[in-house]
């Protein structure tokens, strides 16, 4: 709990550090490209939090933003799409690090804890001028089609495409990442599974088959950040 505290003293001191530099009450507007450099910078205060998530938001990120450019997404679009990929997971800065990091199964005490983060991440982009038109991409990474999913049990006619594209991205990538209680997957396991949940109206098929005709190169972006 100590860790928890003072770990999260130390990351809200510089997170408020960075949002101001992005805060609206700046006289220059930012641009997307100086705003990806500081989301970039965010991200990787978010994923020192954990080490079993050490640059699971940069991938993320990418993966995103590779998914957009393959879909022919306009260039701002997936600018845009990469920041929330660099931001979705802000909202574990609230979730304790033994939960985080924890190798068993969750309790369903954990598990509701844990369901927070994206609840935590809308709010607190929502503090931020240049961020609130795509807060909720980020925040919507866990929403799934049938509306089974989190925070707010969203249905796919209310999730929009870059929505549904963070929803890939975060999924591939978590699966082909190392965990405590695994580790990572190989690619052709990761789209057995991904499948399974585009089958079942969870996840977005068009944005699967791209992710799927690409897979080889999508995996060496997670090998290699």
């Amino acid at each position: 709990m100590k860790h928890d505290i003072l770990w999260y003293r130390l990351a809200s001191t510089q997170l408020e550090q960075t949002l101001e530099d992005i805060s609206p009450v700046k006289k220059n507007i930012i641009s997307t490209d100086d705003l990806l450099e500081v989301c970039q910078l965010i991200a990787k205060i978010i994923d020192t939090y954990s080490n079993f998530t050490m640059s699971h938001s940069i991938k993320v990120a990418k993966i995103s933003r590779f998914i957009a450019e393959k879909m022919e997404l306009p260039l701002e679009s997936q600018k845009q799409i990469q920041i929330a990929g660099y931001l979705h997971d802000i909202g574990k800065l609230y979730i304790p690090i033994h939960i985080l990091e924890k190798k068993g199964r969750l309790t369903a005490s954990e598990y509701s804890l844990m369901r927070i983060h994206s609840y935590k991440t809308d709010e607190m982009l929502s503090q931020i001028e240049p961020l609130r038109n795509i807060k909720h991409w980020a925040a919507n990474h866990h929403e799934r089609l049938d509306g089974s999913g989190y925070p707010r049990g969203l249905v796919a006619y209310k999730l929009d495409l870059p929505s549904k594209i963070l929803a890939i991205a975060d999924v591939f990538t978590a699966m082909a990442e190392d965990r405590p209680y695994r580790k990572g997957m190989k690619p052709e396991r990761i789209l057995d599974i991904i499948d399974e949940e585009v089958q079942n109206n969870r996840l977005e098929k068009v944005v699967f088959d791209v992710l799927k005709s690409n897979i080889k190169s999508a995996y060496s972006i997670i090998n290699n950040v």
